[in-house]
């Protein structure tokens, strides 16, 4: 499988590890970017993305140029106590199947 997805390991802001997944053209859809992660053995697993909707996210007028690629940033969960990207709570645990919240442990 010949894929125009490249991934790299960089960090963010607050030092945490980070997997960069970058298309040099084109947007990348959710279902290319699972696609990428299931093919590639090394990145197989549960990762978490953030998305920024907020105001200040958002581009402001129009862009001069057209940006011609995408980047996203992946956190990747294995099962820690903590949130791999605050560092503070452990994210819940959803079904593999149907995707429901599974109850926490008290």
């Amino acid at each position: 499988m010949s894929s125009l997805l490249k991934s790299r390991w960089t960090e963010d802001f607050r030092g945490q590890s980070v997997l960069c997944v970058e298309k040099s053209r084109g947007k990348i859809s959710l279902t290319e970017l699972q696609a990428y992660l299931a093919h590639e053995a090394r990145l197989c697993g549960h990762w978490i993305v953030v998305l920024n909707t907020n105001e200040s996210a958002c581009e402001i007028g129009w862009p001069e140029e057209e940006q011609k690629g995408d980047k996203i940033h992946l956190y990747e969960y294995i099962g820690e106590d903590t949130c791999p990207v605050c560092s503070k709570f452990a994210p819940p645990e959803y079904c593999p199947d149907c995707g429901m919240c599974l109850p926490q442990p008290q």
